[in-house]
């Protein structure tokens, strides 16, 4: 723990950087990750399928699960520093955090299925529902009250069409609170969606039998696995739910975080 008040200032300091490195992080995974292995994945499907023999498909699928790690990472991260930098907030311990990165890791593979085995029979169609599915969400996000930018009209709205890009690949909420009834109309819209778009796969592209079972029982296991990781992180390890030597022991972790880094970068 920190123990007088120029160490509490310069923790202060060290954590708003690395909130604000941590926001960088989540829309180089948003800007950068994502799409990446969006196209990595379509490129493999629309050649035929992964060739083991392939050092350039054993390539794409190292990068492509290196793209999926560091795309969870970034929201983990994104989530874990934006709660050290405000007092009232309850620290992530490392349980949390896994959880964190499996209910986005689970979840990004579920929906990277169903948008790239729909592309590679509809890839003119693709972009239409993408710009729908934002429209729709855009739209949703206007009921949400967003506390940022209240002064300016036009700043919240461009807040809520990034948000809108984001719920391309995963949830989030522009509330911060009481966000049950957004999560479960989200994840009810993406289910429909991700079946829709895999049944239009199974029925156009000819990849009936046993690899068409394989393949949805890939994206609707991933999607339950993801919504299982995300219920225990709410419902039981949320750090609103930790015991209180729990949240001091991921308070410790953060301050000697800080320190790692301050270390690091005077060496």
């Amino acid at each position: 723990m920190l123990e007088s008040e120029p160490e509490t200032n310069f923790y202060k300091s060290v954590v708003s950087q690395r909130s604000d490195l941590s926001i960088i992080g989540l829309f180089n995974a948003f800007l950068e990750d994502a799409p990446q292995l969006l196209l990595q994945l379509y490129i493999v499907v629309s050649r035929g399928g992964f060739n083991t023999a392939s050092i350039r498909d054993i390539w794409v699928a190292i990068s492509s699960c290196v793209s999926l790690i560091l795309f969870s990472y970034s929201v983990m991260n994104f989530t874990k520093w934006q709660r050290a930098g405000k007092e009232d907030s309850a620290q992530v311990p490392w349980y949390s955090a896994i959880l964190i990165i499996g209910w986005r890791l689970c979840l990004l593979v579920s929906r990277m299925i169903s948008l790239v085995l729909f592309a590679s029979v509809c890839k003119e169609w693709l972009f239409l529902f993408l710009f729908l599915h934002g429209l729709v969400m855009f739209f949703l996000l206007l009921s949400q009250k967003l506390e940022l930018f209240s002064d300016s009209p036009w700043k919240q709205l461009f807040i809520r069409l990034i948000m809108a890009y984001i719920t391309i690949y995963c949830y989030f909420s522009i509330e911060g609170k009481q966000t049950r009834r957004w999560v479960i109309t989200f994840y009810t819209i993406v289910f429909v969606e991700n079946s829709s778009l895999f049944l239009i796969w199974y029925y156009f592209g000819g990849y009936h039998g046993k690899i068409g079972y394989f393949l949805l029982g890939a994206e609707w296991g991933s999607f339950v696995l993801g919504l299982l990781f995300m219920v225990l992180y709410y419902g039981c390890f949320h750090p609103k739910r930790s015991r209180p030597q729990d949240f001091l022991l991921a308070t410790d972790a953060v301050v000697e975080e800080v320190k790692e880094t301050v270390y690091e970068s005077s060496v």
